[in-house]
């Protein structure tokens, strides 16, 4: 979290019917990373700290139960810079839920758990014994400057259509309805899931308010992936290509901030099919469901996304599927703390797709 943590954390499972109990075990350092990263992109959205980060320190304070013992009930995490503050509170369920699943994921897997058992868990805190130092030897956290170039949020907003929940909480995502249109060609496909990786830049305006903005402007197909049902599973492959297309692209005149902002990918089956049935091909209430949507984010989407885009605050993640009635239903999701939320977007039409060819260069 900050350069130098000073704190901890452990993680108990208890077995609810006879008390049994799984730990402590230290919860790894990279489940918290996440949010801290959120905090600095927050900081650089507010104008408090720049495009470069580095000497940008987040610091946490746990939450405690009781004054007098370890347990804690969230995490607070603070930000300064330009003379101000940011400060979040982040619940224990919010930042060590998915170390849970894993950690209970492994227990069913040695046969300490069966499927059948409840449990309950509690996150203990503690001092960590100060590092010694080392001659001659400093270590330093570092952080990859924002590549961003100089925009208004006004001239997007003047040719787009917001879709899904639109709040402060999330910067802006311009997406044009050809660049929609592309992924959807390139991902469905009727049986099995697939995929592409969504291209863009950063911008920044600093009048009348900060804010960083992104377009994604370009889909590069993912290749190499195995497709099934009910998942996509990503090859070496998938990353070289990726790799190589980006480092392609950047070569090229008015191309170099390109960025892999996030991943589109389809959910093509209907809301029931991921209960073993077909219930919404022959429910009475087909017709006017509003209840749900196989455009949601599994686990599976969660570990893909920490995997790959873990410490990229501003990467966004699409799930086009299916309403009860066979109809298209396209989201967007966000990894919030350690928690992944719905987010909205919003959709650009043709008038600012032809102006996007002569948007300033990011240097």
């Amino acid at each position: 979290m900050s350069d130098q943590p000073v704190h901890e954390y452990l993680l108990k499972i208890t077995r609810t019917a006879d008390g049994a109990a799984f730990g402590p075990r230290t919860v790894p350092r990279s489940q918290l990373e996440p949010a801290c990263e959120q905090m600095v992109f927050l900081a650089q959205r507010r104008g408090m700290i720049g495009p470069e980060p580095n000497g940008a320190n987040v610091t946490e304070e746990p939450l405690f139960t009781r004054p007098d013992e370890d347990e804690i009930t969230g995490v607070a995490l603070a930000i300064r810079g330009g003379g101000r503050q940011i400060r979040r509170r982040l619940s224990v369920e919010n930042l060590f839920g998915a170390y849970v699943s894993t950690s209970t994921a492994q227990l069913l897997a040695a046969n300490q758990l069966a499927g059948a058992d409840t449990i309950h868990y509690r996150v203990y805190a503690r001092r960590r014994e100060a590092a010694k130092a080392v001659d001659n030897v400093v270590a330093r956290v570092g952080r990859q400057s924002l590549i961003v170039g100089e925009g208004q949020l006004d001239d997007w907003l003047a040719d787009a259509e917001a879709v899904g929940p639109i709040g402060d909480r999330d910067h802006p995502v311009f997406i044009p309805d050809s660049v929609l249109e592309l992924s959807r060609q390139y991902s469905w496909q009727r049986g099995s899931e697939g995929g592409c990786w969504l291209i863009g830049r950063l911008y920044r305006q600093t009048e009348p308010t900060h804010e960083i903005f992104s377009v994604i402007d370009t889909v590069i197909h993912a290749r190499g992936m195995t497709h099934s049902r009910f998942g996509l599973d990503l090859s070496t492959e998938t990353y070289t290509h990726l790799a190589d297309q980006l480092q392609r692209r950047r070569a090229r005149p008015g191309h170099a901030g390109e960025l892999a902002m996030g991943f589109y990918h389809t959910h093509p089956f209907l809301p029931s099919d991921l209960d073993d049935g077909e219930a919404c091909g022959t429910c009475a209430k087909r017709a006017e469901c509003r209840l749900s949507s196989a455009a949601l984010f599994s686990q599976k989407d969660a570990l893909f996304h920490k995997a790959i885009f873990g410490h990229t605050a501003y990467a966004v993640e699409f799930v086009l599927g299916l309403t009860p009635r066979e109809e298209f239903d396209l989201r967007a999701f966000a990894m919030d703390g350690g928690q992944f939320r719905e987010r909205g977007f919003y959709r650009v039409g043709r008038k600012k797709e032809e102006a996007m060819a002569t948007a300033a260069t990011v240097g």
